[in-house]
């Protein structure tokens, strides 16, 4: 996982220095930033707060590991008195001398352990954050981009309903038609504008959002380049496909990590209720006098030798941790109960992933289904829209006909839509749920479907 993470981060700041350095190249001679969805991830991965404030913890435990081995540092000390006697001013002394130690117990090594472990989890904290601000990028995309062809039928529709005002009322001012039938035109014209507008205040509200997840400003212009149709033609995704991709969750590299560092403080604890810890001590001083008793005018002697140089080892072993109902005895049991807790979570979050990716599968097919039957539909519903108008014109079919007929359409049109969005977000929550990068399934099948 940490080599993975590693090779990840290298080829990452890679493509986030290319895409830095041409970045301004999106923007179009009107001033509007055009994105694709890899475009957009890129601007939230470089932009985005809470990927930023992962990123500077990811730091704090970096430094923190890189400086854990710094137990195994002596502790030096140097220390120099002078004393004048008040009593007698011919007296006075001065005294110089330092000390080294060093104190080892077996918890240095849990304690380097533990900065590391650490520091690993640190890192699938701050890929999981990557992960949710690209999954929530990608799924807000897809929103944005179907709301946006959404809109362009209620635009198609409005103008289509204008349409049919104007000729109707052309007719009823010629005497030839009732006037109901302008007013429920009229009625349906404002209708369909209504929705139209609504629909694009919606799509401003989460274009906004949109914004403020990639970190730009809101004043900036953007334009989404893509469409829902890439996945119309998706072909089918197997249970064995998944199975020979499918890698370590971020959820369940979580859970591993912290059972790591559970087991780690276990031994600790241990090493602390039952091993040893040594210290030693080198100490050394010189002490001198006033030499010429003419209080303190004169030099000061040292002797040759030391006043004191000793080198102190000492060896001290817990007696109490071998009782068994001691603290530390307790603690031991405490951290054993907490890593069979961790056994049970790490067992119930794969039982749960396995069951979302059969979930998952479940939709996409069933959706893949919908899609199909939808787009059969469309073309049903264009057959039956323009014979209709032609009858109506004719006089052989009725405005309510007519009206149903358009909005059996864009219905149509609407559910092909809401069924492209489904399924894209059914992938993407199968591929977050995988463990895969974005875009392997999609980008995957086609390559595969290419070949084949």
């Amino acid at each position: 996982m940490k080599n993975l993470f590693s090779t990840k981060k290298a080829v990452f700041i890679f493509f986030a220095f290319i895409f830095t350095a041409f970045s301004f190249a999106e923007e179009s001679d009107d001033g509007i930033l055009h994105l694709t969805v890899d475009d957009a991830v890129q601007y939230a991965i470089n932009g985005n707060l809470d990927i930023k404030q992962s990123e500077i913890t990811l730091g704090t435990y970096k430094r923190a590991k890189n400086n854990s081995w710094n137990t195994f540092i002596p502790s030096v000390t140097a220390s120099g008195s002078f004393t004048q006697s008040f009593l007698d001013p011919n007296i006075s002394s001065v005294s110089a001398g330092g000390s080294v130690s060093l104190g080892l117990s077996p918890s240095v090594v849990t304690s380097i352990r533990s900065a590391v472990l650490n520091y690993e989890n640190q890192e699938i904290t701050y890929e999981t954050a990557v992960k949710v601000v690209e999954l929530n990028v990608r799924q807000l995309f897809t929103t944005l981009l179907y709301q946006k062809e959404y809109i362009e039928i209620l635009e198609a529709s409005v103008q289509s309903a204008q349409r049919q005002y104007e000729s109707d009322l052309a007719k009823y001012n010629r005497g030839t038609l009732a006037q109901v039938n302008v007013l429920s035109d009229q009625v349906s014209l404002q209708s369909a504008q209504l929705t139209y507008e609504n629909q694009k205040i919606t799509y401003e509200n989460n274009r906004a959002s949109f914004k403020q997840i990639l970190g730009i400003s809101q004043d900036t212009k953007i334009e989404l380049e893509g469409s829902l149709d890439s996945v119309l033609s998706l072909p089918e995704i197997t249970e064995e496909y998944v199975s020979s991709i499918r890698k370590t969750s971020t959820s369940m590299a979580s859970l591993e990590k912290q059972k790591e560092i559970a087991e780690n403080s276990l031994l600790a604890t241990r090493f602390s209720a039952w091993g040893p810890s040594i210290s030693a001590s080198y100490n050394l001083s010189w002490s001198g006098n006033n030499s010429d008793g003419t209080g303190g005018t004169g030099d000061f002697s040292f002797a040759n030798d030391p006043s004191t140089n000793a080198l102190t080892l000492s060896v001290s072993i817990p007696l109490d941790g071998y009782i068994p109902w001691s603290s530390g005895a307790t603690s031991i049991q405490s951290q054993k109960d907490t890593i069979k807790t961790l056994d049970v979570q790490i067992e119930s979050q794969k039982i749960t992933e396995d069951v979302n990716i059969q979930n998952y599968l479940n939709t996409i097919k069933s959706t893949q289904s919908s899609m199909k039957l939808g787009q059969s539909n469309v073309r049903l519903a264009e057959q039956t829209l323009s014979l209709t108008e032609d009858a109506y014109n004719h006089g052989t079919k009725s405005l309510l006909e007519l009206q149903t007929a358009r909005d059996n359409l864009n219905s149509a049109k609407t559910d092909v839509l809401s069924n492209a969005t489904t399924l894209i977000t059914a992938i993407l929550n199968l591929e977050n749920t995988l463990g895969i990068p974005f875009g392997t399934l999609t980008d995957g099948l086609t390559s595969s479907e290419s070949a084949e």
